[in-house]
């Protein structure tokens, strides 16, 4: 066991702390029970370290925030329907189909258009691959 030392007060430099986590670590063969019993100690400390980067990541999150409701004001007025879904796939404006699609019908998208003309006689499917030779 090593020799007895001083337990930090409270608003210790955390490095104090740190110290005293090894030391205790080394008593207690544990870190986490070190943690734990200094963890009232340590967090002033803490708190103040976090406290800038925190302030930080709450202006990030309301630019983006802010971000994201211009980007969805502007989708609006330019008539872009995020309501809209493909009847066959399920596939959205802001998540396509794997590959990318746009839309052939109200309710219907390009990738799925493949799987109706395959479906269709074979003069019908001629008929629409002239179209579109993209079917």
């Amino acid at each position: 066991m090593s020799a007895e030392r001083a337990r930090p007060q409270e608003g210790a430099e955390l490095s104090e702390l740190l110290d005293y986590i090894d030391h205790l670590e080394e008593e207690l063969e544990s870190r986490d029970t070190a943690i734990r019993i200094l963890w009232p100690l340590a967090r002033p400390a803490v708190e103040a370290m976090m406290s800038p980067i925190l302030d930080v990541i709450r202006d990030v999150w309301a630019d983006v925030q802010r971000t994201v409701e211009d980007v969805m004001e502007a989708l609006e007025t330019a008539g872009v329907d995020l309501n809209r879904r493909c009847r066959m796939c399920g596939c959205t404006e802001l998540n396509a189909c794997e590959g990318g699609c746009s839309w052939v019908e109200a309710d219907l998208c390009s990738a799925c258009t493949g799987p109706i003309v395959q479906g269709l006689p074979a003069e019908a499917r001629d008929v629409a691959t002239h179209w579109d030779p993209a079917l």
